[in-house]
């Protein structure tokens, strides 16, 4: 079994749903990078993956 994810927030306990980094290293690569434009990114884009599922 993989380890536990590693959260940006650390208050908040961790979901047996929540991606683990091995799951997270698979999907990374799929989402859509920043332009280079606008502003920078600020959210953790795990963290929004596990809130959706």
């Amino acid at each position: 079994m993989s380890r536990p994810p590693a959260i940006e927030n650390q208050k908040r306990k961790p979901y047996p749903s929540d991606l683990s980094d091995a799951e997270w290293l698979i999907l990374q690569p799929l989402l859509q990078k920043p332009k280079g434009f606008g502003h920078t990114v600020e959210v953790n884009l795990q963290e929004i993956i596990n809130a959706i599922f």
